[in-house]
């Protein structure tokens, strides 16, 4: 079972969302899933660490996730009318197929200055350009 570390304090930003304590970007809307994140991506001993970038988690599970950026591969693909979308991770497509369900497909308002991709956030934007 996950716990929280000692003597971490979490905040919200001004969306409303829980700040990662760490100083990563990752901004979750519930508690729980950022004392998750922390206890995964920030733990104090990491066991796995990624030998494409500087990266170091605590649970196998999370190291796969992250090399599945590194690869470029991207099997899930949208499926809405005209919209052509792909993710490399079938939970990123299921959030935004929920999106595109509810009608809310956010404007990408960050602009990365060294290749023009858009992105949602600058939190988004930051863990780009990393």
């Amino acid at each position: 079972m996950r716990r929280k570390p000692a003597a971490m304090v979490f905040t919200k930003g001004e969306d409303g969302k829980f700040i990662c304590p760490c100083g990563c970007p990752k901004t979750l809307k519930n508690r729980k899933f950022m004392i998750g994140h922390v206890a995964v991506d920030h733990h104090d001993n990491p066991q796995y660490r990624c030998e494409k970038c500087v990266k170091s988690y605590n649970c196998q599970s999370a190291l796969e996730r992250r090399l599945w950026t590194h690869t470029g591969s991207k099997d899930f693909v949208c499926k809405h009318p005209g919209c052509n979308k792909k993710y490399s991770q079938s939970s990123t497509l299921l959030a935004h197929t929920k999106q595109q369900q509810q009608g809310k497909a956010r404007e990408k308002k960050a602009k990365c200055p060294n290749c023009m991709e858009r992105f949602l956030d600058v939190a988004h934007l930051k863990r780009h350009m990393m």
